[in-house]
């Protein structure tokens, strides 16, 4: 066949799965609308940079001639990587990982949408891989995925059966703009590891970064980023719509498109609500006049007319309530992570007073465990040999009642809490003496049965893993 002739074909394919795609999964036709297919006979694998879906013209036939609903799948894979950002969060340090984290999680939208047309029989294989994961996630997000692969690293025929389960599409040009001319596929035809996929901390196949070409790619980046920003935005309204019609929640697809509209950068500030000021030993330039101090030493020899202060008042986090909610909703590797980056926060931030009373409670239905920590050390180590108790159901009221006790009978001042949990619970019926906030976070986050006098701020993946 003249490949004029292939050409064709392959380009009335890839229209009819987008019109397929388009009357099947109506919330995504503004993304199908965005991506203008390519032909060509240069490149081995579908794949899109974020504007343009390449596809291989003798590829593409041979997928539609064995399975129609196949090139559908891959058509709205590559898409939905598109609406998820996963191309414009190429920055994680090992690029095997995230890419494969990503492959997972688009699968796994595309299997909880169940469209007729994307069907695949290798779906039952798909679902038990991803439910393994889901044990330790409890989520199925890239984010989340990739955090648990950085801990649980899959070895080579987990990584051989997983790539096998979900590969649709060739990352290499997502990596193309940050790192020059990446020529090669990341995928090899003959099924060994990617070369994009190199188990690495340093960058993937192309080197090092062209001088000079970083500031107008990441301006392009950028605008394509919110480009589809943008479109996620709407395709998350209407989906969401959608499936309120139909009576469920949605899936997988619905909390990867929320997540991408969250405020998730300033948990840091949040955490400055719960301050108090107090005086550190260290010297306040603020309040020091440098003038007098020179001149000082200068008149009488070393003698400077005024000293330093010897402390500073700032806003610092003295006495504080950290509670985690150890159910089964909320899953322990996260649990975990959030810890260390709420940890992180008050240590880069100066927060911590130099004497402080931190309670860390882990409780379900009852108290599991009250760690109190005095310093950063004593931080660090509970982070090293942190464990998790609990498992059963949720009830807030515990917590609330033991920082009562605290108060009362300890004559301790607390200058707040927050409770890390999906929301789904009991509440205590009256507000607490102290500043409450609720950080949300999970498949199905019930926020709107936090109580008006609490704060409450929601989490994704991506903002505690990062």
């Amino acid at each position: 066949m003249p490949v004029a002739d292939k050409q064709s074909i392959a380009e009335n394919i890839i229209s009819l799965a987008f019109d397929t795609l388009s009357m099947q999964l109506k919330p995504f036709r503004h993304a199908f609308a965005e991506l203008r297919p390519e032909i060509s006979k240069e490149i081995s694998s579908i794949h899109t940079d974020g504007t343009t879906l390449f596809c291989p013209a003798e590829e593409t036939i041979r997928q539609y001639l064995n399975d129609k609903s196949d090139i559908n799948r891959v058509v709205l894979h590559s898409v939905f990587h598109c609406m998820f950002m996963h191309l414009y969060k190429t920055d994680s340090k090992d690029a095997f990982l995230w890419n494969l984290a990503c492959d997972i999680s688009v699968e796994n939208a595309i299997i909880e949408y169940s469209a007729d047309c994307t069907h695949s029989l290798a779906d039952c294989d798909r679902i038990r891989a991803i439910n393994t994961i889901r044990e330790s996630t409890g989520t199925i997000t890239a984010e989340s995925i990739y955090a648990y692969f950085l801990d649980n690293e899959p070895d080579e025929s987990e990584t051989e059966l997983m790539l096998k389960l979900f590969y649709r599409d060739d990352h290499t040009v997502w990596y193309r703009k940050r790192f020059g001319n990446i020529t090669e596929d990341s995928y090899s035809e003959n099924g060994e590891t990617p070369s994009i996929y190199k188990r690495a901390d340093d960058r993937p196949a192309g080197g090092e970064e062209e001088k000079g070409q970083t500031s107008g790619d990441n301006g392009e980046r950028n605008e394509d980023g919110e480009k589809w920003e943008r479109i996620s935005k709407k395709v998350s309204a209407e989906a969401e719509f959608e499936q309120s019609q139909m009576g469920n929640n949605g899936g997988s697809y619905l909390q990867e498109l929320e997540a991408i509209q969250r405020d998730t950068h300033n948990y840091a500030e949040f955490l400055r609500q719960f301050t108090v000021q107090g005086e550190q030993i260290k010297t306040d330039d603020s309040e020091f006049d440098y003038i007098y101090y020179t001149y000082g030493l200068s008149l009488f020899k070393n003698m400077p007319l005024i000293e330093p202060l010897e402390y500073k008042d700032d806003s610092l986090i003295k006495n504080f309530i950290i509670a985690i909610d150890t159910s089964g909703s909320v899953k322990g590797h996260i649990v975990q992570k959030f810890i260390e980056k709420t940890y992180n926060i008050l240590k880069n931030s100066d927060l911590f007073a130099e004497h402080i009373n931190l309670h860390i409670i882990q409780c379900d239905a009852v108290i599991q465990e009250d760690a109190v920590i005095h310093s950063q050390a004593e931080f660090d180590d509970y982070i090293k040999n942190m464990k998790l108790h609990g498992f059963g159901g949720t009830d807030f009221r515990p917590v609330f009642k033991y920082a009562d006790t605290m108060l009362t009978e300890k004559s301790a001042s607390i200058n707040g809490l927050i409770y890390f949990t999906d929301g789904d619970g009991v509440y205590p019926e009256t507000a607490p003496k102290f500043k409450t906030a609720f950080i949300l976070y999970g498949n199905n986050i019930k926020a709107n049965s936090v109580p008006k006098w609490a704060c409450k701020h929601i989490m994704t993946d991506n903002a505690i893993m990062r």
